[in-house]
């Protein structure tokens, strides 16, 4: 099928993204599968996504592809999308068997995405502590924009200073 055709397919299929977000995964595949390079920056224009958000949509049906090779029944109604793009990250730093588990207990216990991707992260992720400086990082660089939009948005003097006073505390400057 024709990389532009797929293009058309795909941003109707996120127009609907209720109904056909799978749909999107499954043309995002296959719009990968015509060899072209720029498969994802095309869609991506055509749908009016970034091509982080089309890869994500092709690496979930991959992820659904190999959680289908490994049972039989379709898990896709009780989780989303996303919750197999997170386990698409892990795909080759485990055993296939653990990440489908691991599927299909989210799947049962109704695991929120965000919930599911730290379960992922004590499964198979790195050891505690890089974890916790790559968080700690991510915190204190909200701090500072917090900061800079608090006198974007001239929120009072009490609120600026513990803030700053915050982002003192954090170490660093």
């Amino acid at each position: 099928m024709d990389i532009e055709i797929i293009g058309e397919k795909f941003a109707s299929a996120e127009g609907d993204a209720d109904v056909n977000h799978w749909l999107a995964c499954e043309l995002a595949h296959q719009a990968e599968q015509t060899g072209r390079p720029e498969w994802a920056w095309l869609l991506a224009k055509i749908a009016g996504k970034s091509d982080d958000q089309v890869r994500h949509r092709r690496n979930a049906w991959v992820m659904y592809l190999v959680v289908l090779s490994e049972i039989e029944k379709d898990i896709r109604p009780n989780i989303s999308f996303s919750h197999f793009s997170q386990a698409y990250k892990y795909l080759t730093k485990t055993e296939t068997s653990r990440l489908v588990e691991a599927i299909e207990q989210a799947s049962e216990e109704g695991m929120s995405v965000r919930a599911f991707g730290a379960f992922l992260a004590d499964l198979f992720g790195d050891d505690p502590e890089s974890r916790f400086v790559a968080r700690y990082g991510r915190f204190e660089r909200e701090v500072k924009y917090m900061i800079d939009m608090s006198e974007t948005y001239h929120l009072s003097n009490k609120t600026r200073r513990a803030l700053v006073f915050l982002r003192g505390r954090l170490g660093r400057d």
